[in-house]
């Protein structure tokens, strides 16, 4: 039996923006820990604290992290 001892996860998406919206909310959870990082800057850690009946998400306006073209 394999065990996962310290193991990682990395999600990426590049997309390309005409322009900057004024606001851009991102949602996002995690079971342990997560670090958002948007174009190089960082812009939050998680998970919110909370209850497995009711899953905790952490909201984030991405705006001031994103740039026309690519991101």
């Amino acid at each position: 039996m394999m065990e996962l001892v310290n193991c990682f996860a990395e999600f990426r998406k590049e997309f390309d923006l005409a322009s900057v919206p004024r606001a851009a909310p991102f949602a996002i959870t995690a079971d342990q820990h997560y670090r958002l990082w948007v174009n190089g800057s960082f812009v939050c850690r998680g998970p919110a604290r909370g209850y497995q009946r009711s899953w905790p998400v952490d909201e984030v306006d991405l705006a001031p992290f994103l740039k026309r073209g690519r991101n």
